[in-house]
């Protein structure tokens, strides 16, 4: 195939990357089967008309989508598919990223942190061609950090990544897009609802003298403290967390085309199958198993 040379600087950016959409647009059974398959029809069409109004190509990993059990399915893009996007305008004329961080009790910008220095989170600005002023955006390092994977060994690049979604976003009205590096601090297992006591012949604890009432924040079950077995939870609650957990197990498989070895992830919580885990290990294992997930999408 020619492809006829263009002296515009912005034409030879976005020719070949209509091509290219053109490519992966006729073969959509293919995106679905490799990066879409546990979708819903109704997520499947919102997932195509993103890629197609973007221009970004599913079987490049420039946007993707992850589904777990019933929940809605989450689309993603990656810092470099925003940068992908600003680009396609045709009005990107620039972008700096800098560290926020604090030392000697004064907050600094920085574009590396240094031995004694606080990192407290990062700034992106971008520029385009027409506009007067550049578009900028600050994110706080606790909003995101989760702790782990690459959020402890380099939460410097993270929270710059992230930063710089933001601000892209912002500057090229680009909506409905995040990356999963914005999404990782996402909540633990729902809380069940106390348990009706059916039997009340049967106290489950001493009856204590009477106290005035008075009002009180709601009280976690004590059937779902964070020391809880799991054989001593509900068994609504049981089955859930297994479905759950089985789930995320069976997508890394897929994902990565391998059958996990659950025993050896679980060797990291000095037990040898889940049924041991407390109500807490538990949650803290089906966040770790997602947060697997999520890369193994994202790689």
């Amino acid at each position: 195939m020619s492809v006829e040379t263009i002296s515009s600087e912005t034409a030879i950016v976005q020719i070949p990357t209509l091509q290219v959409a053109t490519a992966w647009e006729s073969r959509i059974q293919l995106v679905k089967d490799k990066v879409a398959k546990t979708l819903t029809e109704t997520e499947f069409e919102l997932f195509l008309y993103l890629a197609k109004t973007y221009h970004l190509d599913p079987l490049l990993r420039e946007i993707w989508a992850v589904k777990y059990s019933n929940e809605p399915a989450q689309i993603y893009a990656g810092r470099d598919g925003f940068l992908k996007v600003a680009h396609l305008s045709g009005q990107f004329d620039g972008m700096a990223t800098v560290l926020l961080l604090e030392s000697g009790g004064k907050v600094m910008e920085a574009d590396i942190s240094f031995k004694g220095a606080v990192l407290l989170g990062a700034k992106c600005t971008v520029w385009r061609k027409d506009m007067n002023n550049p578009v900028s955006a600050s994110v706080a390092l606790p909003e995101y950090n989760t702790g782990r994977a690459n959020w402890k060994t380099m939460p410097d690049t993270m929270i710059r990544k992230v930063a710089e979604a933001h601000a892209l976003r912002r500057a090229f009205s680009i909506h409905g897009l995040y990356m999963p590096e914005e999404m990782e601090k996402n909540v633990p297992l729902p809380e069940p609802a106390s348990p009706v006591n059916v039997n009340p012949a049967e106290p489950v604890a001493p009856i204590s003298e009477p106290q005035p009432v008075q009002p009180q924040k709601p009280q976690k079950s004590p059937l779902t403290q964070d020391d809880t077995p799991f054989d001593g939870l509900p068994a609504a609650l049981k089955t859930k967390i297994a479905d759950e957990l089985d789930a995320l197990l069976e997508h890394i498989a897929e994902v990565s085309g391998s059958q996990p070895n659950e025993a050896e992830f679980l060797l990291k919580y000095g037990i040898r199958h889940r049924t041991e885990m407390t109500y807490k290990q538990l949650r803290r294992y089906w966040s770790d198993l997602r947060l697997l997930a999520t890369h193994l999408n994202a790689s």
